[in-house]
């Protein structure tokens, strides 16, 4: 009998206690700890980035734009998506003139990573990316710089790399004004890697910015001195245009210049040969 009483005491016990229990452990999840687990989950799922406001305008004094953001395609790949490297290699390189043993290089390289660059910031509206007909291949939309007048203002204006960093003369001076407005751009996490952006694009908190420069007069300084560098047989030669009222430099033109459209200048095609060269004393002014 006492037992059998025991038995029952206990069977009543846990028929009592066990959904108090969990209504307790729910309680204290879902209740009194709910921010903590809810930013647990939330950081599983999503992510949030800090990044610097978008690279503005750079205008001449009378407003003609002297640099400028456009939009431009990256591709990239996801190695593990890839089963046959060398057909994507192969398809990649039709429709982007990337050489095929560059691409097979880069995948082999990240084989065990789900994303790979293959080629940054293309601008060609000729050409059409569609990264749903070749398996493992992604189509990125970035913004990059674009300089209306080439080489004309290359030293004077600098240039910024891909990854939108100021490297010379105004561009540089201009990442000031940009790393002191941010932005942060929400994420929502996808399988296999990959991530999505869920934020608005914020344009207005970027900074725009005028100079003193006067682009027809940049023009015709930079058309004279190559004219007279090349008569002259110069290694190098430079112009500066100022108004002699204020100072204000309304030109200055170097020789040889360099396309800032296109990634291909060494470090040195960087320099302001006005500003960062010395030059034995003169007559410099005229």
């Amino acid at each position: 009998m006492r037992l059998m009483n025991f038995r029952l005491y206990f069977s009543f016990a846990v028929i009592v206690l066990m959904p108090a229990i969990i209504i307790a452990r729910l309680l204290y999840i879902q209740v009194l700890n709910h921010p903590k687990f809810e930013q647990m989950a939330n950081k599983q799922v999503s992510e949030k980035k800090e990044k610097n406001s978008e690279r503005g305008i750079i205008y001449d004094r009378n407003m003609d734009i002297l640099a400028m953001n456009v939009t431009a395609v990256s591709l990239a790949a996801n190695p593990r998506q890839i089963t046959n490297t060398a057909k994507f290699a192969k398809d990649v390189s039709e429709i982007s003139g990337i050489p095929e043993s560059l691409i097979v290089e880069k995948i082999k390289s990240r084989k065990d990573s789900y994303f790979v660059w293959l080629k940054r910031q293309i601008i060609d509206e000729t050409k059409c990316y569609d990264d749903e007909s070749i398996e493992g291949l992604r189509t990125v939309s970035e913004q990059r710089r674009y300089y209306p007048y080439g080489a004309v203002t290359a030293k004077i204006v600098g240039v910024a790399d891909v990854d939108a960093k100021g490297l010379s003369a105004m561009e540089k001076v201009h990442d000031k004004f940009s790393v002191m407005k941010k932005t942060i751009e929400d994420y929502k996490k996808l399988g296999k890697g990959g991530k999505i952006k869920i934020s608005p694009d914020i344009l207005e908190c970027r900074v725009n910015v005028v100079s003193t420069i006067d682009a027809k007069l940049q023009y015709i300084a930079a058309k004279e001195i190559e004219e007279t560098a090349q008569k002259f047989k110069a290694k190098s030669a430079f112009a500066v245009i100022q108004d002699p009222s204020n100072g204000e430099i309304l030109a200055l033109a170097c020789w040889p210049s360099f396309n800032p459209n296109e990634y291909s200048y060494a470090t040195e095609d960087l320099n302001v040969a006005g500003f960062q060269e010395v030059y034995e004393p003169a007559l410099h002014l005229s």
